[in-house]
């Protein structure tokens, strides 16, 4: 078993060990519950790496098995390590749960295929880009350490300068690049890192034109994070504004992956795409769309903690599925994705987050920021 510096690719290493062994033995996981006095429930979660699990929990769990030899010394180390903090626990004041799991995939991804109709990616922001983006979002308040998320996302960039740095195949909307972020300084400084970035060996970036047709059949922004070892297979990430969401079936990735393959045929040739940033960064501001006096042009949907303004209210998604979240009594919730994995045949590897209809009003009700 490759090894990895990422907890969450260990955990997740670690229970699909964990559940190839069980099926192995003939076991389900209502069984292993009831021989270990707890859930099948409990099991499963260990499994998909939802919870962690204990060293101890690994040797019980494998004597149960008939797993013995260098085989438990393994599983057990593997244990150990996947309580090992990764370097986002420093930032956790402004990263829940969830996307500390994204971050340590993404840390360990071998190539990240990245669709963002809306805003500049993450990892490809200036530092005052994100800052405007950041300080702009929905759930930002007077105390928000939005200085502190600015120094995480730049911190996440660096995988980039990395000698195996993943490959990073892109697609943005050309909306997201005529947009007004910030003052014209800002939006030329990104606009000419978007066009050096897209120099290098390791970066695909494709512009999806105004033209292309997509706001007929508008697809929500997502990741694909493939991974070198081929244990792990490939996630797909989905985010809202209260939560993410992370799918590894196969029909998933198969679904995503084919939907991405049509985003970059409808998108310019990548020599096509930096000839348009070079453009719009010469010719800036006027190459940006008119708009109405003071109004900016901004993503509908914004961030949660650190991970940014990445989905819109307006969007379906790519299967044209649109779900409805209750929560407690509270009106409910439109997430115009594919969330509902009861009426779409998803998979959902994790669901986290609880959305907040408050919060959602308050996106859509909310002035836009100055420019």
């Amino acid at each position: 078993m490759a090894s990895s510096s990422s907890p969450v690719i260990r955990r997740t290493r670690l229970g699909s060990e964990l559940r190839r062994l069980r099926e192995q033995a003939g076991l389900t996981c209502e069984a292993v519950g009831r021989q270990l006095e707890c859930s099948g429930t409990r099991v499963s979660r260990l499994e998909t790496g939802r919870i962690s699990v204990r060293p101890g929990d690994v040797r019980e769990l494998l004597d149960l098995y008939g797993v013995a030899g260098r085989e438990v010394g393994d599983l057990v180390q593997l244990a150990r390590e996947v309580r090992r903090k990764g370097w986002w626990h420093a930032y956790s004041r402004v990263v829940p749960p969830w996307f500390g799991s994204y971050l340590g995939l993404e840390s360990e991804a071998a190539g990240l295929r990245d669709f963002q109709p809306l805003s500049v990616p993450a990892l490809l922001q200036t530092e005052e880009y994100a800052r405007v983006v950041l300080r702009a979002a929905p759930d930002a308040g007077p105390g928000d350490p939005a200085a502190r998320r600015v120094a995480l996302r730049m911190r996440r960039q660096a995988i980039l300068a990395r000698p195996s740095a993943p490959g990073l195949c892109v697609v943005i909307g050309e909306g997201a690049l005529r947009a007004q972020t910030g003052g014209t300084a800002i939006m030329r400084a990104q606009l000419a890192r978007l066009a050096g970035l897209a120099g290098r060996p390791a970066i695909t970036l494709q512009v999806l034109p105004l033209r292309s047709g997509a706001d007929a059949d508008p697809v929500p922004p997502f990741t694909i994070l493939d991974f070198r070892d081929g244990a792990d297979r490939p996630v797909v990430y989905l985010e809202h504004l209260t939560g993410g969401v992370f799918l590894d079936g196969q029909d998933d990735i198969a679904r995503y992956d084919a939907a991405f393959g049509q985003l970059c045929a409808r998108a310019l040739a990548p020599a096509e795409s930096a000839a348009l940033i070079a453009r719009l960064a010469r010719d800036w501001p006027r190459s940006r769309p008119a708009t109405a006096p003071g109004a900016a042009v901004t993503p509908e949907m914004g961030l949660t903690a650190e991970a940014g303004v990445t989905s819109a209210t307006r969007c379906t998604s790519e299967a044209g599925i649109t779900s409805t979240a209750t929560t407690g009594g509270k009106p409910p919730v439109m997430l115009r994705n594919s969330h509902n994995a009861a009426r779409s045949g998803v998979r959902v590897l994790a669901v986290s987050g609880r959305p907040d209809p408050a919060r959602y009003s308050a996106v859509s009700s909310s002035k836009r920021p100055p420019r």
